[in-house]
Protein backbone atom coordinates (compact mmCIF):
# COMPACT_ATOMS: atom_id res chain seq x y z
CA UNK A 1 0.00 0.00 0.00
CA UNK A 2 1.18 3.11 -1.02
CA UNK A 3 0.83 6.24 1.42
CA UNK A 4 -2.58 8.35 0.02
CA UNK A 5 -1.62 11.97 -1.24
CA UNK A 6 -2.10 14.55 1.77
CA UNK A 7 -1.51 17.91 1.81
CA UNK A 8 2.39 18.26 2.54
CA UNK A 9 3.10 15.14 -0.01
CA UNK A 10 5.25 17.71 -1.58
CA UNK A 11 7.02 19.05 1.83
CA UNK A 12 10.05 16.64 1.96
CA UNK A 13 7.15 13.95 3.71
CA UNK A 14 8.15 10.49 3.28
CA UNK A 15 6.35 6.81 3.30
CA UNK A 16 5.52 5.63 6.03
CA UNK A 17 4.76 2.40 8.14
CA UNK A 18 1.00 3.44 9.13
CA UNK A 19 -0.62 6.65 7.99
CA UNK A 20 -0.34 9.42 10.55
CA UNK A 21 -3.37 10.98 11.92
CA UNK A 22 -3.45 15.04 10.67
CA UNK A 23 -2.71 14.07 7.19
CA UNK A 24 -5.62 15.03 5.02
CA UNK A 25 -6.06 13.54 1.77
CA UNK A 26 -6.05 15.95 -1.30
CA UNK A 27 -8.55 17.14 -3.39
CA UNK A 28 -10.25 14.39 -5.48
CA UNK A 29 -12.04 11.75 -5.42
CA UNK A 30 -12.11 8.95 -2.80
CA UNK A 31 -13.21 5.73 -4.75
CA UNK A 32 -13.10 2.94 -2.08
CA UNK A 33 -14.00 -0.98 -3.20
CA UNK A 34 -14.59 -4.33 -1.29
CA UNK A 35 -15.36 -7.67 -2.92
CA UNK A 36 -16.65 -10.06 -0.35
CA UNK A 37 -17.04 -13.79 -0.44
CA UNK A 38 -19.98 -13.28 2.39
CA UNK A 39 -23.36 -13.17 1.16
CA UNK A 40 -24.46 -11.49 4.56
CA UNK A 41 -27.60 -12.85 4.31
CA UNK A 42 -28.57 -11.50 7.91
CA UNK A 43 -30.09 -7.90 7.91
CA UNK A 44 -27.86 -7.38 11.04
CA UNK A 45 -24.69 -7.62 8.95
CA UNK A 46 -25.86 -5.07 6.56
CA UNK A 47 -26.46 -2.91 9.79
CA UNK A 48 -22.87 -3.67 11.13
CA UNK A 49 -21.66 -2.67 7.32
CA UNK A 50 -23.38 0.81 7.80
CA UNK A 51 -22.41 1.84 11.52
CA UNK A 52 -18.64 1.02 10.67
CA UNK A 53 -18.72 3.49 7.52
CA UNK A 54 -21.09 6.03 10.14
CA UNK A 55 -18.07 5.49 13.06
CA UNK A 56 -14.91 5.54 10.81
CA UNK A 57 -15.85 7.87 7.73
CA UNK A 58 -19.50 9.25 8.22
CA UNK A 59 -19.29 11.96 5.10
CA UNK A 60 -19.34 8.70 3.04
CA UNK A 61 -22.91 7.30 4.82
CA UNK A 62 -25.80 7.42 2.81
CA UNK A 63 -28.07 10.85 3.09
CA UNK A 64 -30.60 9.46 0.81
CA UNK A 65 -31.44 6.01 -0.88
CA UNK A 66 -33.26 3.45 -2.54
CA UNK A 67 -32.89 -0.09 -4.66
CA UNK A 68 -33.15 1.82 -7.83
CA UNK A 69 -33.26 5.50 -8.97
CA UNK A 70 -34.76 8.24 -8.29
CA UNK A 71 -33.55 7.99 -4.93
CA UNK A 72 -36.58 8.64 -2.60
CA UNK A 73 -35.36 7.39 0.76
CA UNK A 74 -34.12 9.39 3.55
CA UNK A 75 -31.22 7.16 5.31
CA UNK A 76 -32.29 6.53 8.78
CA UNK A 77 -29.32 4.62 10.04
CA UNK A 78 -30.10 1.11 11.24
CA UNK A 79 -33.19 0.88 10.17
CA UNK A 80 -32.60 1.40 6.75
CA UNK A 81 -29.55 -0.75 6.47
CA UNK A 82 -31.77 -3.56 7.62
CA UNK A 83 -34.09 -3.00 4.89
CA UNK A 84 -31.39 -2.72 2.43
CA UNK A 85 -30.29 -5.96 3.35
CA UNK A 86 -33.92 -7.07 3.24
CA UNK A 87 -33.94 -6.33 -0.51
CA UNK A 88 -30.17 -7.54 -1.08
CA UNK A 89 -29.06 -4.24 -2.78
CA UNK A 90 -29.13 -0.52 -2.92
CA UNK A 91 -28.08 2.99 -4.53
CA UNK A 92 -27.17 6.19 -2.22
CA UNK A 93 -25.67 9.40 -2.22
CA UNK A 94 -23.12 9.93 0.66
CA UNK A 95 -23.44 12.83 2.70
CA UNK A 96 -20.23 14.15 1.11
CA UNK A 97 -22.24 13.49 -2.77
CA UNK A 98 -21.09 11.32 -5.05
CA UNK A 99 -22.58 7.23 -5.29
CA UNK A 100 -22.75 4.14 -3.34
CA UNK A 101 -23.48 1.06 -4.25
CA UNK A 102 -24.10 -2.40 -2.51
CA UNK A 103 -25.31 -5.89 -3.82
CA UNK A 104 -25.74 -8.93 -2.49
CA UNK A 105 -23.93 -11.89 -3.71
CA UNK A 106 -25.99 -13.65 -6.19
CA UNK A 107 -24.41 -16.92 -7.32
CA UNK A 108 -23.85 -18.29 -10.78
CA UNK A 109 -24.56 -14.69 -11.82
CA UNK A 110 -22.27 -12.78 -9.03
CA UNK A 111 -19.36 -13.96 -7.19
CA UNK A 112 -19.00 -11.25 -4.49
CA UNK A 113 -21.27 -9.44 -2.32
CA UNK A 114 -20.35 -6.13 -3.82
CA UNK A 115 -20.04 -2.45 -1.99
CA UNK A 116 -18.68 -0.17 -3.82
CA UNK A 117 -17.94 4.34 -2.68
CA UNK A 118 -17.05 7.20 -4.77
CA UNK A 119 -17.49 10.60 -2.98
CA UNK A 120 -15.42 13.73 -3.96
CA UNK A 121 -13.19 14.15 -0.21
CA UNK A 122 -13.79 16.63 1.87
CA UNK A 123 -10.78 19.13 3.23
CA UNK A 124 -10.93 17.68 6.55
CA UNK A 125 -10.55 13.53 5.59
CA UNK A 126 -8.42 11.73 7.08
CA UNK A 127 -6.08 9.25 5.29
CA UNK A 128 -5.85 6.98 8.45
CA UNK A 129 -9.75 6.79 8.83
CA UNK A 130 -10.06 5.76 5.28
CA UNK A 131 -7.63 2.84 6.05
CA UNK A 132 -9.10 1.65 8.96
CA UNK A 133 -12.41 1.71 7.14
CA UNK A 134 -11.11 -0.29 4.17
CA UNK A 135 -10.13 -3.17 6.90
CA UNK A 136 -13.16 -3.17 8.81
CA UNK A 137 -15.38 -3.37 6.05
CA UNK A 138 -12.70 -5.99 4.90
CA UNK A 139 -13.34 -8.44 7.66
CA UNK A 140 -17.32 -7.53 8.16
CA UNK A 141 -17.66 -8.72 4.19
CA UNK A 142 -15.01 -11.59 4.37
CA UNK A 143 -13.54 -9.34 1.63
CA UNK A 144 -11.35 -11.30 -1.44
CA UNK A 145 -10.42 -7.99 -2.72
CA UNK A 146 -10.89 -4.35 -1.49
CA UNK A 147 -9.44 -0.87 -2.51
CA UNK A 148 -8.65 2.20 -2.14
CA UNK A 149 -7.75 5.32 -4.49
CA UNK A 150 -7.75 9.40 -4.73
CA UNK A 151 -8.64 10.04 -8.38
CA UNK A 152 -7.43 13.75 -9.10
CA UNK A 153 -9.67 16.52 -9.80
CA UNK A 154 -10.64 17.02 -13.87
CA UNK A 155 -9.64 17.53 -16.48
CA UNK A 156 -8.58 14.51 -16.87
CA UNK A 157 -9.11 11.71 -19.74
CA UNK A 158 -11.39 8.38 -19.97
CA UNK A 159 -8.80 5.43 -19.03
CA UNK A 160 -5.97 7.72 -17.28
CA UNK A 161 -6.58 5.15 -14.28
CA UNK A 162 -7.84 1.99 -15.84
CA UNK A 163 -12.11 1.53 -15.25
CA UNK A 164 -11.62 5.16 -13.83
CA UNK A 165 -14.51 7.83 -15.45
CA UNK A 166 -15.56 11.22 -15.13
CA UNK A 167 -18.73 11.67 -16.98
CA UNK A 168 -21.84 14.33 -16.03
CA UNK A 169 -19.50 15.71 -13.56
CA UNK A 170 -19.12 12.82 -11.30
CA UNK A 171 -16.08 10.82 -11.00
CA UNK A 172 -16.03 7.19 -10.90
CA UNK A 173 -14.05 4.04 -10.32
CA UNK A 174 -16.03 1.08 -11.14
CA UNK A 175 -14.33 -2.20 -11.63
CA UNK A 176 -16.56 -4.84 -12.88
CA UNK A 177 -16.94 -8.19 -10.84
CA UNK A 178 -16.35 -10.32 -13.97
CA UNK A 179 -12.84 -8.08 -14.57
CA UNK A 180 -11.49 -10.20 -10.92
CA UNK A 181 -11.68 -13.51 -12.59
CA UNK A 182 -9.50 -12.35 -14.88
CA UNK A 183 -7.24 -10.21 -13.55
CA UNK A 184 -6.35 -7.82 -11.35
CA UNK A 185 -7.08 -4.34 -12.47
CA UNK A 186 -4.68 -2.24 -11.02
CA UNK A 187 -2.71 -1.57 -8.21
CA UNK A 188 -4.19 1.47 -5.64
CA UNK A 189 -3.24 3.56 -3.02
CA UNK A 190 -4.76 1.01 -0.75
CA UNK A 191 -5.39 -2.93 -1.50
CA UNK A 192 -6.39 -5.83 0.59
CA UNK A 193 -6.31 -9.13 -0.87
CA UNK A 194 -7.81 -12.26 1.03
CA UNK A 195 -8.02 -15.60 1.18
CA UNK A 196 -8.69 -16.93 -2.39
CA UNK A 197 -5.58 -14.41 -3.48
CA UNK A 198 -3.05 -15.11 -0.56
CA UNK A 199 -3.80 -18.77 -1.85
CA UNK A 200 -2.88 -17.87 -5.09
CA UNK A 201 0.38 -15.45 -4.35
CA UNK A 202 1.68 -17.14 -1.43
CA UNK A 203 1.84 -15.09 1.89
CA UNK A 204 6.10 -15.20 1.32
CA UNK A 205 5.18 -13.33 -2.02
CA UNK A 206 2.74 -10.77 -0.56
CA UNK A 207 4.99 -10.51 2.70
CA UNK A 208 7.77 -9.32 0.62
CA UNK A 209 5.78 -6.97 -1.92
CA UNK A 210 7.68 -3.80 -2.45
CA UNK A 211 5.05 -1.27 -0.69
CA UNK A 212 5.09 0.99 1.72
CA UNK A 213 3.05 -0.93 3.98
CA UNK A 214 2.42 -4.50 4.02
CA UNK A 215 -0.26 -6.05 6.95
CA UNK A 216 -1.48 -9.37 7.69
CA UNK A 217 -4.47 -9.16 9.46
CA UNK A 218 -7.60 -10.79 10.53
CA UNK A 219 -5.27 -14.37 10.18
CA UNK A 220 -5.80 -14.82 6.15
CA UNK A 221 -6.09 -11.21 5.00
CA UNK A 222 -3.47 -8.81 3.56
CA UNK A 223 -3.19 -5.21 3.30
Amino acid sequence: MAELPHADAGAGSGTHARPRPGHPVTAGTVSLGVFGRDPLSDEQRWADVFAAIDELVPVLAPKRWDADEPLRKKWEGERSAREAGHMGGLLAVPKAGGNLTMDRKNAPVGCHTSLRIDAPAPDDLEQAALVDLLRRLAVAMDANYGYLHLLPPPPWKSGRVRYADHYEGHTSLLIPEWILELYLPNIYWGNVFGVDYVGFFGRDRLLSAPAAVVDLFDDDRFY
